[in-house]
């Protein structure tokens, strides 16, 4: 797909299969109990414990959500998607340095491909995974507004505890390479382009990108992955879905209580809408809890328009200079080093600019 087919179509009319859900992330980590304790108070459960890691459910039917494994230091290591049938499993097997169809044996079950993106992030594809009992989340709190008064002889009374997180949303991944990211994205799986972000008076490449699954006419989340300009492909943020303003600011509570770093909230997102409230994790990544996103059909075309520092908050607390910036290790230093030396989209000139743009 050519890069001006990319911003106006939003989609791929070739892709090779249509992915449906979002289904689970991977990550590696040197500090396993750490991480446990951190995804614990985020509002995660332990469904599975084993030799070499455990799993985390959320409240959804999803047999789980997140994975965690041994590693030298934390970081994403895969991204689980869900797709349609048997079939789509067969044409992706045959996509170029895609792994033969292999046994799932994580919980759920079913058969799985693993892809790896333009960039080195690995893609786990799944068919036939069994869901599981949804838990059954409190009550919703009766509000009483200016002119609809629901409460009657009552109060709220909202118990500390972590939030009830109701399942996996998104997943922002930073990328030198946006451009082919998102091509890949949608002609070998079938997302389409909810949004672009470009520079003033630039139409390619995309600053940010926010894709969703192509549901055809039945509503989707505005975004379940999104592509961002940075020095190296690695997470940016996960974000999990919670039911209310109520159980956004809960589950904030409950972390600073528990001595976690809140980045960013809590606010309201302009692109996709959301109430957002995000949280410094173990690793180089935010992690965020996030209510009442909007939702799109195949009768909403791809939103142009120019990154702002309004498009990433209509309100909130103002944004901290780290937000979206991964801690200045030597590490991070180089990798920059190294992204702006690269034949790809992230030079000096676009880093500034989104520096710029992000201060109007």
């Amino acid at each position: 797909m050519g890069d001006a087919e990319l911003l106006t179509r939003g989609r791929s009319a070739k892709a090779a299969v249509r992915a449906t859900a979002l289904a689970y992330l991977t990550f590696r980590t040197e500090d396993l109990p750490r991480l446990e304790e951190y995804w614990t108070d985020f509002g995660l459960r332990v469904c599975h414990r084993g030799e070499n890691g455990l799993h985390l459910r959320a409240m959804d039917s999803a047999p789980f959500a997140l994975k965690i494994v041994p590693g030298q230091r934390t970081e994403l290591a895969a991204v689980g998607l869900s797709v349609q049938n048997a079939a789509d499993l067969q044409v992706l097997s045959a996509q170029p340095g895609s792994s033969p169809i292999f046994e799932h044996r994580e919980p759920g079950g079913g058969q799985a491909v693993e892809l790896t993106s333009p960039g080195g992030t690995q893609f786990v594809c799944v068919h036939g995974a069994q869901t599981i009992d949804a838990i059954e989340p409190s009550p919703p709190l009766r509000s009483n507004g200016a002119r609809t008064k629901r409460r009657e002889r009552a109060s709220v009374c909202v118990p500390a505890r972590p939030s009830e997180v109701w399942k996996l949303g998104h997943v922002v991944v930073q990328t030198p390479h946006t451009t082919a990211l998102v091509g890949w994205l949608l002609d070998t799986l079938g997302l389409c382009v909810s949004e672009y972000q470009t520079l003033p008076g630039e139409q390619v490449p995309p600053i940010a990108t926010f894709l969703r699954f192509d549901m055809g006419d039945a509503p989707a989340d505005h975004h379940s992955l999104a592509v961002i300009l940075g020095p190296v492909e690695q997470l940016d943020h996960v974000a999990f879905e919670v039911d209310s303003l109520d159980e956004v600011a809960r589950g904030g509570e409950w972390m600073r209580q528990r001595g976690h770093s809140r980045e960013w909230g809590i606010g309201r997102h302009e692109t996709g809408s959301q109430i957002f409230d995000c949280w410094r994790g173990p690793g180089a990544f935010l992690c965020e809890h996030f209510a009442d996103g909007d939702l799109l059909t195949r009768a909403d075309p791809p939103l142009h328009q120019e990154i702002r520092a309004s498009s990433i908050a209509q309100w909130g607390p103002p944004r901290p200079a780290s937000f979206g910036v991964p801690p200045l290790t030597p590490g991070a230093l180089l990798a920059v080093g190294r992204g702006l030396h690269g034949a790809n989209d992230f030079t000096l000139r676009r880093l500034l600019a989104v520096v710029g743009a992000l201060r109007r």
